[in-house]
């Protein structure tokens, strides 16, 4: 649930100015690019590697259906596993009039809804430009939030690049953008 919250004030909880004007919304980040377009991710936790690969499957005028293809092994055996999401056509998510998971108030009255930085990170042979989340080290309610530190890029479908916790790593290793 920590970690949710942690996710929830960065997606939600961004103000104007500098690098914060990013604003995370699940159907803008995969409705900007074409069918076939994707991103392969490696992820590491609690010791375990494996492979992530989400594809645009299908575009409609209210839903977007993504491919995710997930591998990993296990002893000798590899797992190959690929299921469907769903994204659905929202109003306008993220930003200062989002009404905060914890606490209900709005987003914007928090003191602190983390720090935003420019970063550029290396995803294959390409260095893509990202706004780079860092959460705060308390919540609204006042709970410690695991340092959560999350890279997102517009040039990226789905806009994710990478995301690190104390118990995971996620790490963008290439990405497809269909014309």
């Amino acid at each position: 649930m920590k970690i949710l919250a942690a996710l929830a004030l960065g997606l939600l909880a961004m103000r104007s100015g500098g690098a914060q004007e990013f604003k995370f919304d699940n159907w803008k980040a995969w409705d900007s690019f074409k069918e076939g377009s994707s991103v392969e991710f490696e992820i590491e936790t609690s010791g375990m590697k494996m492979t992530m690969i989400k594809t645009l499957d299908k575009k409609e005028k209210e839903e977007i259906t993504l491919k995710n293809r997930t591998k990993m092994k296990v002893g000798d055996s590899e797992i190959d596993n690929t299921t469907e999401e769903k994204v659905k056509k929202t109003e306008s998510t993220g930003g200062e009039d989002v009404t905060c998971p914890l606490c209900e108030k709005p987003a914007k009255d928090h003191k602190d809804t983390g720090k935003w930085s420019d970063e550029k990170v290396k995803v294959g042979e390409q260095e893509v430009k990202c706004k780079l989340y860092e959460s705060p080290e308390k919540a609204c309610n006042g709970e410690t939030v695991p340092k959560t530190k999350i890279w997102y890029s517009s040039d990226v479908p789905g806009h994710m690049v990478k995301m690190e916790t104390e118990q995971m790593k996620m790490t963008a290793v290439k990405f497809e953008v269909k014309k």
